[in-house]
C-alpha cells in the first residue's frame, strides 16, 4: 500500500511510528489508544470486537493449505521480468 497506493510512514524518536493517508494527514489511532503491553486488556478489547486472536490468525491460507512462499516469490519474479518492471 506504500508504493502503490500513496501511504506512507514517518519514523520518531523513542520508535513511534505515524501512518500518513494518500491525501497526506495522519491515520489517527484507534479507538482503543495505542497498545502498551497491556496483553490482557488486548485480549478484552478484541474479545469486544468479536475477534478470536490464536497464533494461526495469521498464517495465510489458500484451499484450505498453507501458503508456498518458494512459489509465491518465483509467481512473483518471473511476473516482474515479463513486464519490465
Amino acid at each position: 500500500m506504500v508504493h502503490e497506493e500513496g501511504y506512507g510512514i514517518q519514523t520518531h524518536v523513542y520508535g513511534e511510528f505515524t501512518f500518513i493517508l494518500p491525501n497526506d494527514k495522519p491515520l489517527s489511532n484507534n479507538r482503543h489508544g495505542r497498545f502498551r503491553g497491556n496483553v490482557f486488556q488486548l485480549e478484552v478489547s478484541n474479545a469486544n470486537d468479536g475477534l478470536r486472536i490464536t497464533p494461526e490468525t495469521s498464517v495465510p491460507k489458500f484451499d484450505d493449505h498453507p501458503i508456498d512462499y518458494d512459489s509465491a516469490v518465483l509467481t512473483l519474479v518471473q511476473a516482474e521480468s515479463t513486464t519490465g518492471s
